[in-house]
């Protein structure tokens, strides 16, 4: 999935390409280009790629040139639209937030907003020559035309749609090819969807396609979680919806799935992690035990194991406050600091999974003390402690920033990612102004946009644990995933006891 941040860009020039050509550069990229190919139609993309590479083999070409070439052949009146669609994808940031709701039986009523994760208040909004609206492609499937494959172009901010009137469900964005998220604003086509998850997985023995096929599965999860992380749904529903994965037997859903528990995991209080590590478990137990069995026979077992082991990798075990044996710390200091310029080997110095903050300021600043120390080892050290003890790796950095910014300030992409971490798994949010300050004063190089990020995680993991957190709390603690907050062993059995008795009685 492309990510949408309030710090995200859009397509320019090579005057800041050190900093502006990450992951989103390349995913929003191929995004743009795929959905062209959707829009013009497969032979008219082929000609008008060939054209453009044959035309500028031997010249430097720029947006516009690929754009002249892709319409060349097509009518006026759709090039107009075609040159309007790839306009407000590229030269604006960010992508579409589609709002639907069936308005009648055979018709939905569609919105479009500006769709931003993590958005932060104190941030002013750039401006856009668009106005950060779309010319959006819109595509729709219910249960009586999954097959639809016709694109209506959203040129407003509202439109309707037609759909069968008699269909019981329905799904925007067929297979998840256009680049826009989906927002439900209809409960009742939400829980049918739901019903529509269990029903095509239990298909899987039929000789009869299910209506939803693997990539409008996981399509479906990826628009609930990113509903739910804008407060437009509650996280209660989407866990619910995406239990239907115990069933799962395509590794695309569980694979896509694993990004949006990891980040879930990154902005959860300690206690909430172990509750939401027994709910994935109980996900992951029944399908790992048909792969298990199976002894991995097939690609496809093979890629279904690859996803348990990216789910249950997701979320790792909250780690334990735990402080190093001190005379072995600096015995391996001490080695490190003995050892000849060529010899020295950080990875020892990483054994010590310790949460002291004097420790790790200890670890950090001897790595960075020596020229000789690998760039990799330095950022291994922000990368493994980062989330052992946030502010003492804040403060290792702070006081070696010329040593960061100097020895790895130009590897824009994993120099960005971990000033990202380092920022985000920050608790403290008197360490996020102070950071905040710092880089207003200090350039980040290459890493700007991971300060950027990491800042913007930082203060929604903030709002998450304020705001949306005790919900999804309820939400385990009812589904008895974790005991509710304050009690005491014995007052727990006591409630399971009550609650077995409830469940016997209902039977």
């Amino acid at each position: 999935a492309v990510v949408s941040t309030q710090s995200g860009h859009y397509g320019r020039g090579t005057k800041q390409i050190t900093q502006i050509f990450d992951t989103i550069t390349y995913s929003k990229g191929s995004s743009v280009l795929s959905m062209l190919q959707e829009v013009v139609g497969e032979n008219h993309f082929k000609a008008g790629m060939t054209d453009f590479l044959k035309t500028y083999q031997y010249s430097v070409a720029n947006y516009h040139d690929l754009l002249g070439s892709m319409v060349k052949g097509i009518k006026p009146e759709k090039k107009e639209n075609i040159i309007s669609f790839m306009n407000r994808y590229i030269l604006q940031k960010n992508f579409p937030l589609i709002v639907v709701r069936r308005s009648r039986p055979d018709k939905l009523h569609v919105t479009q907003h500006r769709f931003v994760r993590f958005r932060d208040t104190t941030t002013p909004v750039d401006p856009s020559p668009y106005h950060y609206q779309w010319y959006v492609p819109l595509t729709t499937i219910t249960d009586k035309s999954t097959r639809n494959r016709n694109i209506t172009m959203m040129t407003g901010k509202t439109m309707t749609v037609d759909i069968p009137g008699d269909s019981h469900w329905y799904k925007m964005n067929n297979e998840g090819r256009m680049m826009y998220v989906t927002h439900y604003d209809d409960h009742d086509n939400v829980r049918r969807l739901h019903d529509e998850l269990r029903a095509s997985v239990r298909q899987r023995d039929s000789t009869q396609d299910p209506l939803l096929n693997h990539k409008d599965r996981a399509h479906v999860l990826m628009d609930l979680f990113a509903a739910a992380e804008l407060q437009l749904r509650p996280y209660s529903d989407v866990l619910h919806v995406a239990t239907y994965l115990r069933h799962e037997t395509h590794y695309l859903p569980w694979y896509l799935v694993a990004s949006r528990f990891r980040e879930l995991h990154n902005f959860m209080s300690r206690d909430v992690v172990v509750c939401f590590r027994k709910y994935i478990r109980r996900l992951v137990t029944l399908q790992y035990q048909e792969v298990r069995s199976r002894r991995h026979d097939t690609l496809r077992d093979e890629l279904m194991w690859t996803s348990f082991y990216v789910v249950l990798v997701a979320v790792p075990k909250p780690l334990e406050p735990h402080k190093a044996d001190e005379t072995k710390l600096r015995e391996a200091l001490a080695r490190y600091k003995a050892a000849s310029e060529t010899s020295r080997d950080a990875g020892s110095l990483m054994e010590f999974k310790t949460t002291d903050g004097a420790q790790v300021r200890a670890i950090g600043n001897t790595l960075c003390r020596y020229p000789s120390t690998k760039v990799s080892a330095i950022v291994e050290f922000i990368n493994t402690y980062a989330s052992h003890n946030p502010r003492a790796v804040w403060e290792t950095y702070k006081q070696n920033y010329g040593t960061y910014n100097t020895k790895y300030g130009l590897a824009q992409f994993s120099y960005a990612r971990t000033l990202r971490k380092m920022i985000r798994e920050q608790r403290d949010k008197s360490v996020i102004d102070e950071i905040s300050r710092f880089f207003q004063s200090h350039s980040a190089g290459a890493g700007t946009l991971g300060v950027k990020r990491g800042l913007e995680e930082a203060r929604y993991g903030f709002k998450f644990r304020s705001e949306i957190e005790p919900a999804l709390r309820d939400y385990l603690e009812d589904q008895e995933y974790c005991q509710p907050q304050g009690w005491s062993d014995s007052v727990r059995r006591m409630y399971r006891n009550f609650v077995n008795k409830v469940k016997a009685y209902g039977r």
